[in-house]
């Protein structure tokens, strides 16, 4: 009886080890499976440092709480799935550019240089329309070799704003890049500034130019350039007078104060009493312009608001009769405001070629009781 219950105990015991050896065999696959599935989600450490656990790269290489860069998409369709991805993207666009040849977007002048921007200008030597994006980047020589500035350490992915910019044909515009929001404040050594752009209309197969500016930064070199004027477009139009003053019209003269050449045309925006004015801007009383003599089919509006059409040269005046009795009819006795945009289609070298006075010219006239 005690062989017979002592050879039970030993049974047991060998069941209870042979059951606790399978359940731990068992947890122990399960484990395994549950690091192997893990292991394919990035840990917080593994991302960008501008993104947190969960959130995901884009197919463009952003995050999908930042705007598109639009106009990497269009110059190029590569998905940029990994910061390892956008790092060799730079890379590529760097080599291209920098083994590209006879650009037709050339430097104009000397580069103004500092540790934290440039100031230069580019010109268009070609019969096209050169159409870029707010993007650009920065090489550096590194081991012989074109390599693409770092970030700053934490910065992460990049997003530009999606902006579209031209510059006409033999056009020349200044450009003033600062980069210590992304680049930081750089040491000496050998530089260049890159943009990406295409000529003339886009379509699928279109050739891919790049505005390429070589500068160099010493133990000299400022930290800072002199800030930039604040005056974004100056006018290019001056009123010089305004004078013979009837209900159907004015007579006005304008002298061409830019450097260029302008197709001009005055356009006709609105006309209101002086008592339902507020002040000189248009926006304060354009609400309460006169009404409409008749009602004006929209292939009429050209002819009807368009005046002192003609080809006005630099530092030349103009003199045109303004008449408004087509849109507004004869004005009686009062005082008036009249807005009108003033400039025109700008000739080479003006970048763009869209030269008008900021802000709307306003005049205020008087329409007498004698007429």
């Amino acid at each position: 009886m005690k062989k017979l219950f002592k050879y039970s105990v030993t049974k047991n015991k060998n069941s209870i080890i042979f059951v606790s050896g399978t359940l731990l065999l068992l947890m122990i696959c399960v484990l395994t499976l549950i690091l192997l599935f893990s292991s394919e989600t990035p840990s917080e450490s593994e991302l960008p440092d501008n993104l947190s656990a969960g959130e995901q790269l884009g197919a463009d290489g952003f995050s999908d709480d930042e705007p598109d860069n639009t106009l990497n998409q269009i110059l190029n369709d590569k998905e940029h799935d990994t910061v390892e991805d956008i790092s060799n993207y730079r890379i590529a666009i760097v080599n291209a550019a920098t083994k590209s040849s006879n650009s037709p977007i050339t430097l104009v002048d000397d580069v103004k240089v500092s540790r934290t921007g440039i100031a230069f200008s580019l010109e268009n030597c070609s019969d096209l329309i050169f159409n870029y994006g707010e993007h650009w980047d920065l090489a550096h020589i590194l081991d012989d070799y074109w390599s693409p500035v770092p970030h700053l350490a934490g910065l992460g992915s990049v997003a530009w704003v999606d902006l579209g910019y031209s510059l006409q044909s033999g056009g020349i515009k200044q450009y003033y890049p600062k980069w210590d929001w992304i680049f930081g404040e750089l040491p000496p050594g050998r530089y260049m500034f890159i943009r990406e752009g295409w000529l003339g209309d886009w379509n699928p197969n279109r050739d891919i130019v790049y505005a390429l500016v070589e500068f160099v930064i010493t133990d000299e070199s400022p930290i800072n350039l002199p800030p930039q004027s604040n005056e974004i477009t100056p006018n290019v139009i001056e009123l010089i007078s305004f004078d013979d003053v009837t209900p159907n019209g004015m007579t006005i003269k304008i002298e061409n104060i830019s450097p260029y050449d302008i197709n001009h045309r005055a356009q006709l925006l609105d006309i209101a009493l002086e008592c339902c004015s507020r002040s000189e801007f248009l926006f304060d009383w354009q609400s309460f312009g006169i009404v409409h003599s008749q009602p004006l089919e929209e292939d009429e509006l050209a002819a009807i608001y368009m005046h002192g059409e003609g080809f006005l040269p630099s530092g030349e005046q103009m003199e045109f009769r303004l008449d408004w009795t087509t849109a507004y009819g004869e004005l009686p006795p009062g005082e008036y405001r009249i807005a009108l945009s003033i400039g025109g289609r700008a000739n080479a070298p003006h970048p763009t070629g869209w030269a008008f006075n900021r802000p709307t010219l306003v005049i205020l006239f008087t329409v007498l009781e004698s007429y």
